[in-house]
């Protein structure tokens, strides 16, 4: 990998553990390593500073709001007049969680327009403290949240579409595991299976389930090799804090003697 990509995304199916991962490894870098970007996207209002990069979220992923646009096939107007609708109707979005929206066009806007924001961020904090900066989140990962909310029959052009959108560099760690060991993992949480996938899904671990998680086991393991990222196994047995010692013992073989900052920014 090349030191200019300077961001590392954790990626993994959802309940693997990516943010209590990066939560971890914040505090094992400690204070003098900690983030700034959390500090100025909060003090600033998130919301407001997602609003400056919708339109240059809009040109980057023109190709995959076409896509999206072409999956609707009741939709009657031009594709002009539909982007600019979407982008008025993501503009009055203030607070919203995406799963509440009720309107996958927008929440897949808005979920392309917050990776955008977050990754220039870190790049920009990256390159002032000559550092790598991990994130929970990333290009890699937001690829499955616009999958799941696309038609089934325009999946496969959409992921081919989002991904040759994308920066030629990525770096990244692919936190691995097996579909049941994730999915028990991810119904101990609180809020359940609902909240993890970010998507309306049962509470319960269904045939149908399974087969998305697997399903995006294979997308993670095509475009992860693709983009030559690390992938660490995790197993039953392997506590919060060795995964997190894994992932960072990774990121410093790709990256020796770098300054390391983190963000668990889910």
């Amino acid at each position: 990998m090349q030191w200019s990509s300077r961001i590392v995304e954790v990626a993994g199916l959802s309940g693997v553990g990516k943010t209590t991962t990066c939560n971890t490894i914040e505090k094992t870098l400690g204070e003098k390593n900690k983030a700034w970007c959390p500090r100025i996207y909060l003090f600033f209002i998130r919301n407001y500073i997602d609003k400056l990069f919708l339109v240059g979220t809009t040109v980057r992923f023109f190709n995959v709001l076409k896509i999206v646009y072409q999956a609707q096939k009741e939709n009657k107007t031009s594709l002009f007049l539909w982007i600019i609708r979407l982008l008025g109707k993501a503009l009055c979005v203030q607070g919203t969680k995406v799963i509440e929206l009720g309107n996958e066009s927008v929440a897949i806007m808005l979920i392309l327009n917050r990776i955008t924001v977050i990754r220039c961020l870190a790049y920009i904090e990256a390159v002032m403290r000559n550092a790598v900066f991990i994130i929970d989140d990333g290009f890699m990962q937001r690829g499955t949240s616009v999958w799941l909310r696309t038609p089934p029959s325009s999946r496969n052009d959409i992921l081919e579409v989002y991904y040759r959108s994308l920066p030629r560099k990525i770096s990244g760690v692919i936190i691995n595991g097996s579909v049941p060991l994730i999915l028990q993992r991810a119904q101990t949480r609180s809020s359940g299976i609902r909240s993890v996938f970010g998507v309306q899904m049962t509470d319960s671990v269904d045939s149908t389930l399974e087969e998305t998680y697997h399903d995006m086991s294979r997308i993670f393991d095509t475009f992860g090799h693709k983009n030559n990222f690390l992938f660490i196994d995790v197993n039953e047995g392997v506590t919060v804090q060795e995964q997190s010692e894994k992932v960072l013992s990774g990121v410093k073989s790709l990256y020796p003697n770098k300054k390391m900052i983190c963000w668990a920014c889910c």
